[in-house]
C-alpha cells in the first residue's frame, strides 16, 4: 500500500517538473529565437530547483520541449 502511494508521489514530482521546464521553455520561445543560451540557463535552473544532475537536466528539457511543443495553451503548465 506505501509504495503506491511512494510511487504516485514520485510520478506526479516528475509530471510537475516537466511542467515547470515546459513553461521556461515557453517563456524562452515567446520571441522567437530560442537559443543554445536559453536552454542552458533552463538547464542551470532546473538542476537547482530540482537538485537534480545536469544530465538528468538534459533530459528533463528534452521532455519539456517536446510536451511544450504538444500543447498549445500554456494554462496546462500553470494550474
Amino acid at each position: 500500500m506505501f509504495k503506491k502511494f511512494f510511487k504516485k508521489e514520485e510520478k506526479e514530482k516528475l509530471n510537475n517538473n516537466i511542467l515547470v521546464a515546459a513553461l521556461l521553455v515557453h517563456a524562452a520561445k515567446i520571441d522567437e529565437n530560442y537559443t543554445d543560451e536559453e536552454k542552458k540557463i533552463i538547464k542551470k535552473a532546473l538542476v537547482n530547483l530540482n537538485n537534480i544532475s545536469l544530465n538528468e537536466a538534459e533530459k528533463l528539457l528534452l521532455d519539456a520541449e517536446k510536451k511544450e511543443e504538444e500543447e498549445n495553451q500554456i494554462i496546462k503548465f500553470t494550474q
